[in-house]
């Protein structure tokens, strides 16, 4: 794009200060064709007006080529910055935790763990830790910094969102290769939503006193069926 943009400029350029030329070409093609040339000034209005156009489309060319190769640019080094920044980040939530974190993995064999944020100095609307089913350890912040949305968990191996631990989900995948991801952090409403249908399957499999009672007495034999005939 801004090869051509300035190819077009160029061409503008040699109809403004060449026109000698291109009226001899002119000339030509006409005489080839048979016909009369005259150089009038509506021709020269012409020859001035092709040339700022195409000036004018060339600059138009150039400005979208170098546009376009500014959003590839960003789009190239996007990711790199953010993998930087998530370094950075991350090694400034492992010092902030450091005093911690051995003390809570190794204090925790299954299940979830709150720890109320301010009581360790650390600002955020809430601080979980705990294992995921497969057994590996976990932190998750919820409002770093008192900030909506900043939500990290800390996670050695796998995926955030494959961590299932029957309180918290976490969206989102590994991004950069450090301990800490950028998730989105909710409730696990699994066992909320499964508890009425559970209790439903539950009455419809469990017998009634009275399925139970009309179920015993069909099945005992009664007195009149096992008294024996005199002799």
């Amino acid at each position: 794009m801004i090869f051509l943009g300035i190819l077009s400029i160029g061409f503008g350029i040699l109809m403004l200060v060449a026109r000698d030329f291109f009226w001899a070409l002119t000339e030509m093609g006409n005489s080839f064709a048979g016909r009369t040339s005259e150089r009038t000034e509506l021709w020269e209005a012409g020859q001035m007006i092709s040339g700022v156009v195409f000036i004018l489309i060339g600059a138009v060319g150039i400005c979208a080529g170098v546009s376009e190769a500014q959003e590839e640019e960003a789009l190239r080094v996007a990711p790199t910055e953010t993998a930087v920044a998530m370094v950075a980040l991350a090694s400034t939530l492992d010092s902030t935790f450091a005093e911690f974190m051995p003390q809570w993995e190794s204090s925790i064999e299954s299940g979830v763990q709150t720890v109320r944020p301010a009581s360790i100095g650390v600002r955020a609307d809430a601080l979980t830790y705990g294992r995921c089913d497969d057994g590996e350890f976990f932190v998750a912040i919820k409002g770093y910094n008192g900030h909506y949305g900043e939500d990290f968990l800390y996670l050695r191996e796998g995926e955030p969102r494959d961590c299932d631990n029957g309180a918290l989900r976490f969206h989102g995948s590994r991004s950069s290769n450090v301990d800490w991801q950028r998730v989105i952090i909710v409730p696990d409403r699994t066992l909320d939503l499964a508890t009425p249908h559970r209790a439903t399957l539950d009455a419809i499999l469990t017998p009634s006193r009275t399925e139970t009672a009309t179920a015993e007495a069909t099945e005992r034999p009664t007195a009149a069926a096992t008294r024996r005939p005199r002799q």
